[in-house]
């Protein structure tokens, strides 16, 4: 069965309201797992658990990982598939032009996922601040599980904000 092309256009309508509907959600998702993060690293400090201060934040960055790439691929997607040059979405095809001529985004450093990652980094090597590494210097189980999350939290960052980019 063939579409005549007003079919085409409102077939690609309804996958972009779909898909803008996604990112919104993944990107509301992101807000909340924020302020929940937040919450829970002070609640954390509140009574006396350190040590699953970085596990949090470990979580928590592969959670925000996942969605921002989900984002990231749907937004790609969008651009190239769903807005071609007769598809009629004017804004779509404005913002390709923005980040083709590299003005869509001057201050790289303010994209909500880069701010994940300093949070998320910053949370995980927080203990630091209350004094967890003098436990470092005995082994203590808290200070070696607060270690090796948050080795592994900035390892994760560096490599996931190296991807992120690339796509």
């Amino acid at each position: 069965m063939e579409f005549d092309n007003k079919e085409k256009l409102e077939n690609l309508r309804t996958e972009y309201i779909a898909l803008r509907a996604e990112i919104l959600q993944a990107d509301n998702i992101c807000l909340l797992m924020m302020g929940y993060l937040v919450a829970g690293f002070g609640l954390l400090y509140s009574v006396q658990l350190e040590w699953l201060v970085s596990l949090l934040a470990f979580v928590s960055l592969c959670y925000f990982t996942e969605k921002r790439f989900s984002i990231r691929k749907i937004a790609s997607f969008v651009s190239t598939e769903v807005c071609r040059d007769d598809s009629g979405f004017m804004w779509e095809r404005h913002v390709q032009n923005l980040r083709t001529t590299g003005k869509l985004r001057p201050f790289v450093v303010l994209r909500p996922y880069n701010a994940e990652l300093i949070i998320c980094c910053f949370i995980a090597v927080s203990p630091v601040f209350n004094g967890i590494l003098t436990e470092l210097t005995l082994f203590s189980a808290n200070a070696i599980f607060w270690l090796l999350f948050a080795f592994l939290t900035v390892i994760l960052s560096v490599v996931n904000a190296v991807k992120y980019h690339q796509i």
